[in-house]
């Protein structure tokens, strides 16, 4: 049985700890500064992170492994958090639920997490604290930078590449070898039948870019 924390004990987290619980880990503490209560009784819930460097400091067992729990379009965040852990010499770690299918051939970076029913398909990589959510399809040869989270129901078609930090509504649908640029986001629902450059917000079918106003 191996231990593990989450930073992030809301939504995100209750989803990451049925996916473990089945795959010898067991929880041990997480990190949230607005959440009173943890989601199981007994779990150790900490404030910040000089609370976590206290934790740590007095703990005599090893240091356990860690995922960030933080979904929605927070990639830049989820990856700053993940890189704190990491410098306090904690492992981050993958998460595969067990309904889901990623190919031997695809690549998952640290602190990533495929939930159930999802599917990562030959030769597609993952980088660092990607959220593949519930139900999503990631086809052949697709390239997801670190940070993106796919909404549940998502469907990228083959050789896309969503830039870092990104985040895809749920439902949503972009076709083959389009490029989603860097902290774009793409409403639910969209179909995607362009390239969406970097930072820009499409919504609609097709997809279109709107404006602050949120006019097209």
């Amino acid at each position: 049985m191996r231990d593990y924390i989450l930073w992030g004990a809301t939504g995100q987290a209750r989803v990451l700890i049925e996916l473990l619980a089945g795959q010898s880990m067991q929880l041990v503490a997480l990190v949230d500064r607005a959440v009173a209560e943890p989601p199981l009784p007994g779990v150790t819930m900490l404030r910040d992170a000089e609370a976590l460097d206290t934790w740590l400091n007095e703990r005599e067992a090893p240091l356990p492994g860690a995922l960030v729990a933080i979904g929605g379009h927070h990639g830049a965040e989820r990856r700053r958090l993940q890189q704190a852990l990491q410098q306090r010499g904690v492992k981050i770690l993958c998460a595969i639920h067990r309904a889901a299918y990623v190919a031997t051939d695809a690549m998952v970076g640290a602190g990533s997490q495929v939930l159930a029913g999802s599917v990562v398909a030959a030769r597609a990589q993952l980088g660092e604290a990607v959220i593949v959510n519930t139900g999503v399809t990631v086809d052949h040869d697709c390239v997801i930078d670190a940070g993106v989270h796919l909404a549940p129901g998502v469907t990228l078609a083959g050789e896309i590449m969503v830039g870092r930090d990104a985040f895809v509504g749920a439902g949503a649908t972009v076709l083959p070898r389009l490029r989603i640029g860097a902290g774009a986001i793409v409403g639910a629902g969209a179909v995607v039948t362009r390239d969406v450059v970097a930072g820009a917000t499409v919504v609609g079918v097709p997809a279109r870019a709107i404006s602050a106003s949120g006019s097209a």
